[in-house]
């Protein structure tokens, strides 16, 4: 079964294909001297686009229609809470986690946890113990004799 993605980019294709048929069609109605014959075959190679970008289209929305029928059901099944003074996104949201649009950012949340890990612990070892001069500084305050 093809993907929400895939169904999409069939319809671009449709759509991009219909509109080469139309552009043929133009030149071969901007001619001189018109074909009848050719200008018969390229209405019908544009009539054919035109079903398959509807064709295309349709299945893009029943697939969109789907989606937000699961995402609607994906809702908790006990309720959240709504006191918004307790709650620490202030008692808005659905309770569903978000879902990346791309399929290629797939498990980009956890390159990001462990980036932010590695950056703080790059921050940790440059500092010193907290004996020699306090726990946030990072460097001794001078080094010259007073």
């Amino acid at each position: 079964m093809m993907t929400i993605d895939d169904l999409r980019r069939a319809r671009k294709a449709a759509a991009d294909s219909m509109s080469e048929r139309a552009e043929a069609l133009a030149a071969l109605e901007a001619a001189e001297t018109p074909d009848a014959a050719a200008i018969s075959a390229a209405e019908t190679a544009f009539a054919a686009a035109q079903s398959a970008f509807e064709a295309a289209d349709k299945q893009v929305k029943r697939a969109e229609a789907v989606e937000a029928a699961k995402a609607a059901a994906a809702g908790r099944a006990t309720p959240i809470r709504r006191d918004p003074g307790r709650e620490p996104w202030g008692g808005r949201g659905s309770g569903v986690a978000a879902v990346p649009k791309d399929p290629a950012h797939k498990g980009i949340e956890v390159g990001l946890i462990v980036g932010a890990l590695a950056a703080q612990r790059a921050i940790w070892a440059r500092r010193r113990p907290a004996g020699a001069g306090g726990l946030w500084r990072s460097r001794p305050r001078s080094t010259r004799p007073k």
